[in-house]
């Protein structure tokens, strides 16, 4: 489109890139990528060229190439930066949460993950990203108590249904290993009540996982054999097979993760996000 602007063009081309990659168009979306950055080389635009270097971190993602995510992290971060765009800059923080987590450093993580939520303050749905963002890191690294403030933080922001519906099974896990039995029933009967809505159904089927996980916990059997069972008929119906798999496999969700330790930087983000939690959880989650 040669009467547009290289940075229209820019945009357009990011928008059918994440296109093709939702359908699993991966080498079309990297051909559309490359040519966003190049049309930033030819132009001198730093904006144009962090966006190319985001979509090529995404499909690092996507591939599960994670040496090469860690990698592109660091380029992408001095790219957003000098753009100026708080939005690929937040997206930055947010690749480099993901490679530290592969990496297995929770506390690099901790700190990344703080700066995305920094940026994204004033904005619900980016607010509640961040939130889960934040409190998984916590759930995987063993620190509960922090990963439940999280987790019921996010529920709180007006975000989309999918963004919400994806809190819940931590927010049941973090609970049942603090022992706040309530806040479990509570969560099991939302996410019940998240089936009567347009989300997508992996979410759904991680959900009941986790809430069937929780139940484990807390020596109720027999009604976490019936989120099971829902948890693999999803996974099943909808060819998940990571969903089936690990329902198959709820023998093993009593196992409670090490604390893994932290720096002083990370403690001091962590008791920030402990501060954040809600005193109780809503009546009912405004999906």
């Amino acid at each position: 489109a040669p009467d547009l602007p290289a940075d229209h063009v820019g945009r357009f081309l990011a928008l059918r890139a994440r296109i093709a990659w939702k359908l699993d168009r991966l080498e079309e979306a990297a051909e559309r990528y490359d040519y966003i950055g190049h049309l930033g080389e030819k132009q001198r635009d730093v904006e144009l060229a962090a966006m190319a270097e985001l979509g090529r971190t995404t499909l690092a993602q996507l591939r599960g190439h994670f040496p090469e995510l860690r990698q592109r992290t660091v380029a992408l971060h001095d790219l957003a930066a000098r753009s100026g765009n708080k939005s690929i800059l937040r997206a930055a923080y947010n690749a480099a949460m993901i490679g530290h987590i592969k990496s297995g450093d929770a506390s690099a993580a901790l700190i990344d993950g703080w700066r995305a939520w920094e940026l994204s303050v004033g904005h619900d749905p980016w607010e509640a990203e961040s939130l889960v963002n934040l409190a998984q890191v916590m759930l995987d690294s063993g620190h509960a108590s922090q990963a439940r403030a999280g987790f019921a933080a996010a529920l709180e922001r007006s975000a989309p249904a999918w963004m919400l519906v994806g809190a819940l099974g931590g927010l049941a896990l973090s609970s049942a290993l603090t022992g706040h039995e309530a806040t479990v029933e509570w969560t099991v009967r939302e996410v019940s009540r998240a089936h009567t809505l347009p989300v997508a159904k992996y979410a759904l089927g991680i959900d009941e996982l986790e809430c069937a996980g929780a139940l484990v916990r807390l020596g109720r059997m027999e009604e976490a054999e019936r989120h099971r069972r829902t948890a693999d008929e999803i996974g099943r119906r909808n060819r998940f097979s990571e969903t089936s798999s690990k329902a198959q496999e709820l023998d093993r969700a009593d196992r409670r993760p090490r604390a893994t330790p932290r720096g002083a930087e990370a403690e001091a983000y962590a008791a920030r996000l402990q501060a954040l939690e809600p005193e109780r959880p809503p009546n009912q989650v405004q999906f």
